[in-house]
């Protein structure tokens, strides 16, 4: 993943557990927030680029086939950490097009590199991206945004300081005199998420309730039965108790009356409840009801961590 300047820090290091993601995604777009929000978990690294409140592109470490629903899926069942950092529209377009651009070159040694050749070398290419310069020991950044040829913007930024505009281009020297120092460019593709079909994908929670409320049924479960296992929860997951609920099921319906609680632990206890229920079949049962359960869970990503019930 492109070692992205910072901008204007907005949050840093929120913690996963400590928000609803659909929420925070759909505040960001509802504060038409200008800028980009990274997660860092132990699987995926992913970036989701805001215009305005409009999401323009998503990028993960690894790729996948669908970053945003992969981000959602893991923000729901790993830990980590939020970022959120903002961004004038101009910036962030170009930022946006070239992490979903092409790499040109990246990890070459900053001290071989002759900057005057390079930058004239884009000029009469009239490129536009990302010039990215990277000290790891020394963590700074430089970004040089390019439109058509026309450096729009520099930006130097370290632990200390951030220094923007032509100031920025004075540390090129301290900068080339850093032994670890690398450059890496890359170039923009200008196209646009589909914002429609990203929306829809925006509520696991609301996935996890379409998920029970399809098995439930079909499973022969009654609101009894489901109660009587959630109170063998209750102590490892409060919310289930059956006497002061806020995640139950009525006439066979997921209702969660709290959506304060982060959709990471309706779904942890959510899924043991469901074991709970398997383990209490007889063999053969239990077998259907696993056919079951798979056959519900295709075509639900941000549930994948179900099927360890299954298999």
């Amino acid at each position: 993943m492109i070692a992205l300047p910072h901008g204007k820090v907005v949050y840093s290091d929120l913690r996963i557990s400590a928000v609803r993601m659909d929420k925070f995604l759909k505040s960001l777009q509802s504060e038409n927030f200008t800028g980009y929000l990274r997660l860092e978990t132990p699987d995926l690294t992913g970036v989701i680029f805001y215009d305005t409140g409009k999401i323009i592109a998503v990028k993960t470490f690894p790729e996948v086939s669908d970053p945003l629903v992969s981000i959602m899926e893991v923000s729901s069942r790993s830990d980590g950490t939020i970022s959120v950092y903002a961004f004038s529209p101009e910036i962030i377009n170009i930022l946006a097009a070239a992490v979903a651009g092409k790499e040109v070159f990246s990890g070459v040694p900053f001290e071989i590199v002759d900057v005057d050749k390079l930058f004239s070398w884009l000029i009469r290419r009239k490129f536009s991206g990302v010039l990215l310069i990277r000290s790891e020991e020394d963590e700074v950044n430089f970004s040089v945004f390019f439109f058509e040829g026309t450096p729009l913007e520099y930006i130097y930024e370290s632990i200390d300081a951030t220094i923007k505009g032509e100031k920025a281009m004075d540390k090129i020297k301290e900068l080339q005199s850093l032994s670890d120092s690398v450059i890496a460019l890359y170039e923009a593709t200008f196209e646009r998420a589909d914002v429609g079909e990203i929306g829809d994908k925006l509520d696991p929670l609301r996935e996890v309730k379409e998920f029970f409320d399809d098995i439930v049924p079909r499973l022969g479960l009654d609101d009894k039965r489901l109660r009587m296992v959630s109170n063998q929860l209750a102590d490892r997951f409060p919310f289930l108790d059956p006497f002061i609920p806020s995640v139950y099921f009525k006439n066979g319906e997921l209702v969660v009356e709290d959506e304060s609680i982060p959709v990471k632990e309706i779904m942890e206890g959510l899924k043991e409840l469901l074991r709970g229920i398997l383990e209490g079949m007889k063999e053969k049962d239990r077998d259907k009801a696993k056919a079951v359960i798979k056959n519900a869970l295709s075509g639900r990503p941000i549930l994948q961590s179900f099927l360890e019930l299954v298999e």
